[in-house]
């Protein structure tokens, strides 16, 4: 654009040893730029690029496929590719992840019951798949206390309870509960838009209670790419 605003004109001498790049320039290149015509010209073009970049922002914040985060040769990009066109209306799934906490406290095991319940109430939350804690409770007399981990072996002991969450229950060499997993499903949304409130609004939820808990999942992990790009 600044090749469109025309300065005073000074008399200037030739140069003494004018390379070929500099008389291109000052026969040619510049008394072209400076024409009206080609002023009008340069600022249309640059008019349609900001008006396609305008464009182009609008669709990503409509509808972004995962698959464009790959390159088109990369097996990821294939394999988005086929599972949008089979399973476009398959729910995205993902787990509730409580750290290591104090899992014996009876204030702990509520809070994450709390936690679970209020993602529940989420409007982008479908379901909650089985929950470990509710059957541990309903297994043992006590599960608060010196009590919670012997509890939670004779738990883990019953071939239905460990077939069902023995992954996804980390414990360490101590003994010690390290990392639990709750299943979540999320409702069906077919825009970027509502995948970004839907991966903020649960963020909210976990947010509001004092646990070191998160949401993970695939697709939170792209919606998250997603509220990058739209930003």
């Amino acid at each position: 654009i600044c090749c469109c605003m025309k300065g005073p004109e000074k008399k200037q001498d030739k140069p003494t040893h004018e390379s070929f790049g500099q008389r291109i320039v000052r026969v040619y290149y510049a008394p072209f730029i400076t024409k009206l015509p080609v002023k009008i010209g340069i600022l249309v073009f640059f008019g349609i690029i900001f008006g396609v970049g305008i464009w182009g922002a609008v669709q990503i914040r409509q509808d972004f496929e995962e698959s464009s985060l790959f390159l088109k040769d990369s097996f990821q990009y294939e394999y988005f590719q086929v599972d949008s066109r089979f399973n476009s209306n398959r729910p995205v799934t993902g787990s509730l992840y409580v750290k290591k906490v104090e899992y014996h406290e009876l204030a702990v095991q509520d809070a994450i019951l709390d936690l679970v319940s209020a993602l529940a109430d989420n409007e982008y939350i479908d379901t909650i798949g089985v929950n470990w804690l509710e059957d541990l409770r309903a297994f043992g007399n006590s599960t608060t206390g010196d009590d919670f981990y012997t509890t939670l072996q004779e738990f883990l002991a019953v071939p239905k309870y460990k077939a069902l969450y023995e992954s996804w229950l980390v414990i360490d060499w101590t003994g010690g509960l390290t990392v639990s997993q709750i299943p979540v499903t999320f409702v069906k949304m077919p825009t970027s838009d509502l995948q970004v409130s839907a991966m903020e609004s649960t963020r909210a939820v976990v947010d509001r209670f004092d646990l070191d808990a998160t949401i993970l999942s695939y697709g939170v992990f792209v919606w998250g790419q997603f509220a990058v790009i739209i930003d």
